[in-house]
């Protein structure tokens, strides 16, 4: 069951990771400073129409914030309306977005998953190799 707190986690995460300044968000968001760092803090959680244009300024899926998942028969939960997003966005986001998915596998498949990524870290040292093609 999603939880009050677990949104005002995510919401709070995602305003720390997006680079902006909270009045910098404030602004576009058309709230005060305070404001921000309450949503941040988890003191208050911000109406619909603001939560609806803070997903949209932050280049967030809303259901990734409200921790909406589904399970699709194979053992994994993905966030409905997709996993990663289609746009560009900064590392951080990405990152985020990475840890986001990973967070929503079973305890069995982040095992896997964090195996798959360990392997190609060694296969490219440095991440000199990030877009090699698969040996055959």
């Amino acid at each position: 069951m999603i939880t009050l707190k677990q949104i005002q986690l995510k919401i709070a995460e995602a305003i720390k990771q997006s680079g902006l300044t909270q009045t910098e968000l404030a602004k576009r968001l058309n709230v005060s400073q305070q404001t921000i760092s309450h949503y941040v803090k988890g003191d208050i959680m911000p109406a619909l129409d603001t939560f609806a244009n803070l997903c949209a300024v932050l280049d967030i899926e809303p259901a990734d914030i409200l921790c909406v998942t589904e399970y699709d028969g194979n053992g994994v939960n993905k966030a409905v309306g997709g996993n990663l997003s289609k746009t560009p966005s900064t590392n951080a986001t990405k990152e985020s977005e990475l840890l986001n998915c990973y967070r929503q596998l079973s305890p069995y498949l982040q095992g896997v998953a964090l195996n798959t990524v360990q392997s190609w870290a060694n296969a490219a040292p440095n991440g000199a190799r990030g877009n090699a093609q698969r040996k055959k």
